[in-house]
């Protein structure tokens, strides 16, 4: 009889710490945030896809945003100016672009490349090339570069699709213009330098819009390809042909005067919804 009953309360003690245990990892106990006064929750402009996939993620519609970024350096300069804002830009941001802000664990996880990859981090998202119509030479020997030897500068800025191969180019000649997210940009300018050195007989460009005028662009023929960091919606897949080339993630911000190193997603939503101060999220 006494063994039975010491087992239940073994078994209810370990039931409320593994509950404990959840609870902190969801939403944890925050630091005194009464400093801070007023949030400055900061989104990014119509047509970014770090925004369309931050509302998509967090089923959100920002309405309680405070201010709105043109660019991934807009909302860099806008949180470190500022020791009460939180922004969101993509993973793949340059550490040393970030210091001024400090990077938020998200439900207890952090951002890392190995919780990107196995899915323990909750805001991940992918990036995409998307184009009209058939490929002509320049354009295939490009994209041929991208999935083959560009997977290895790839895995050095964010996530890669698939693993590095040998690629020959076939050297055709001509120019490229490719345009879109200001947050996927970078990391295809250091893919179309790499490919003039393979392919010096080529010219690449690259235009840094947001996703929806680079798919836009697309859709019209005024670009080769498009470079989008959200999925693209059920009309632009009917008209353009589009490949992940990436997976990355969207990461939380901070200024560094700000005590918060934790927070769920559940209270991101909050202060993008309904919260005016930061003191609410207690």
């Amino acid at each position: 009889m006494m063994k039975n009953y010491l087992v239940r309360i073994c078994l209810l003690l370990t039931a409320c710490t593994l509950l404990l245990t959840a609870c902190g990892t969801e939403g944890s106990k925050l630091p005194d945030l009464s400093t801070l006064g007023k949030v400055v929750a900061i989104a990014r402009e119509e047509g970014s896809g770090t925004r369309a996939e931050f509302d998509t993620m967090l089923s959100t519609n920002q309405a309680a945003a405070d201010a709105v970024a043109a660019s991934t350096i807009d909302v860099l300069q806008q949180v470190g100016q500022k020791k009460n804002a939180i922004g969101y830009l993509a993973h793949s941001t340059q550490p040393q672009e970030l210091a001024a802000v400090k990077v938020l664990k998200v439900n207890g996880i952090e951002p890392d490349i190995n919780n990107i990859s196995s899915g323990k981090y909750a805001l991940r998202r992918s990036y995409y090339l998307a184009y009209n119509g058939e490929l002509n030479p320049l354009q295939e020997d490009f994209l041929q570069y991208v999935f083959c030897a560009g997977q290895k500068l790839v895995a050095k800025k964010s996530i890669a699709v698939g693993a590095p191969t040998t690629f020959l180019s076939s050297r055709v000649s001509g120019k490229l213009v490719i345009k879109g997210s200001s947050s996927a940009a970078p990391l295809v300018k250091e893919l179309a330098q790499e490919y003039m050195q393979l392919n010096p007989r080529a010219q690449v460009s690259v235009v840094v819009t947001d996703s929806s005028s680079g798919l836009t662009s697309a859709i019209r023929r005024e670009c080769d390809f498009a470079i989008s960091s959200r999925e693209l919606k059920s009309y632009e897949k009917e008209l353009l042909t589009s490949k992940a080339f990436a997976r990355d993630a969207i990461v939380l911000i901070v200024n560094r005067q700000n005590p918060i190193n934790n927070l769920s997603t559940k209270q991101i939503k909050a202060l993008y919804e309904t919260c005016n101060e930061w003191k609410s999220l207690n």
